[in-house]
């Protein structure tokens, strides 16, 4: 999940569904991972609860984050306003409809320990292999960011990256510490946006993409 749409997401469900102030117990640890790695829709009491509890939605969209997956799908349908008129908002957000979006695509990060790696974390010398693979005929663009500091690179066209039909690739060796966020972007059309750091980019994105990431902290 992208969590600039995540927190959107639930930001909406809290203005528009709930109270301001979240009642009963927190989501335990638990709970919040199995929900963020089914990447499944959060419903019933666990969303009621997730769009009130600013501390559990803190937690649950830091799990989520890691486990990509295409949150615009949850986008509410042109019927939502319609519900709200008639039942009230807290029924209205029950009945949130899935969006289809372009078929899925698949988005893998992995860290190859260097040679000077013998803490096992991730660590500046290691290679960052990031495979990316979205449905024939689509346009994909894969990107990689050092948060807070630079964009670092943007496929296809740069040099080191993999490119074939209907997947993407690059290996980075990794030389500075901090956060890599890798974002996946799948579009029925050609693909284009700035490239200058990853919070503008992703707000600039057209609203019929399909958005994916991965984080990779490097210590």
């Amino acid at each position: 999940m992208i969590r600039h749409e995540l927190e959107r997401w639930l930001q909406h469900e809290a203005a528009g569904a709930f109270d301001a102030e979240a009642g009963g117990p927190h989501l335990d640890d638990e709970r919040l991972a199995v929900l963020a790695e089914s990447r499944a829709r959060p419903e019933g009491a666990a969303l009621h609860h997730l769009a009130r509890c600013e501390a559990c939605r803190e937690v649950y969209i830091d799990l989520a984050a890691e486990h990509p997956t295409d949150i615009r799908r949850w986008r509410p349908s042109v019927l939502l306003s319609a519900v709200v008129g008639t039942v009230g908002a807290a029924a209205a957000a029950a009945a949130l409809l899935l969006v289809p979006a372009i078929p899925a695509s698949t988005l893998t990060a992995d860290v190859l320990p260097g040679p000077t790696n013998t803490r096992g974390a991730a660590a500046v010398g290691d290679t960052l292999h990031v495979q990316a693979s979205f449905p024939s005929g689509a346009h994909g663009e894969l990107r990689v960011y050092l948060e807070g500091v630079a964009p670092v690179v943007r496929c296809p066209g740069a040099a080191g990256c993999r490119a074939d039909p209907g997947a993407l690739g690059v290996d980075l060796v990794l030389d500075r510490r901090g956060r890599y966020r890798i974002l996946l972007i799948t579009a029925p059309h050609p693909i284009s946006s700035p490239f200058t750091t990853f919070a503008d980019d992703y707000d600039a994105l057209p609203e019929d993409v399909d958005a994916r990431e991965v984080r990779v902290e490097v210590f």
